[in-house]
């Protein structure tokens, strides 16, 4: 993982999806976790490799709400910052989380195995399925599930609004790279 992942902030703030039974574990009807918010990234943007746009909520708002889908867009501003929190039982797994709205990036529809084309879109529940790698070597996310973050039509320079889904499999298109929000 990139160095910038491994600084750490405070908590600012995340809502348990079922049970929050110790503070740091959760239980989403399927299966414990821990999530040690102590170890909440500094925030960062989600950079399309090929493209060279930033991830953003769609509307580009702050406060973006519960199903809103994330798109690429040109540049990036205060709504397109992300904080990453390892999870202790899934090593190389987090969870990502709008940094201004605190809202988690979820597979539409919150499954553990999502379908290719599935959107890739914000909510306020933690369970099992908020939970992806960024993979700094290969420059791949990927969900728990298996799938990995495309931009949707897997195109390599996709137009502003073009929103991100997962999808089976890897390509030139489906590579992201967290970047440091402060410039």
């Amino acid at each position: 993982m990139l160095a910038l992942l491994g600084l750490t902030l405070g908590l600012c703030g995340a809502a348990a999806y079922d049970y929050n039974l110790k503070n740091n574990y959760y239980f989403d009807g399927v299966s414990y976790f821990e999530i040690d918010w102590s170890k909440e990234s500094v925030p960062f943007v989600i950079q399309h490799v090929t493209s060279g746009k930033y991830v953003h909520p769609h509307g580009g708002r702050t406060d973006a709400g519960d199903g809103t889908d994330l798109v690429v867009y040109d540049g990036y501003h205060e709504a397109c910052w992300w904080t990453y929190v390892p999870v202790s039982d899934k090593p190389g797994f987090g969870i990502i989380r709008h940094r201004t709205s605190g809202r988690l990036i979820h597979p539409h529809g919150g499954s553990y195995t999502p379908g290719s084309g599935t959107g890739v879109v914000l909510h306020h529940d933690i369970h099992y399925a908020t939970m992806w790698s960024v993979q700094s070597k290969s420059r791949h996310i990927q969900h728990v599930g298996g799938n990995f973050w495309h931009p949707h039509g897997g195109e390599v320079t996709p137009g502003n609004g073009a929103r991100v889904v997962v999808y089976q499999g890897t390509h030139e298109a489906t590579q992201w790279v967290p970047k440091d929000a402060s410039g």
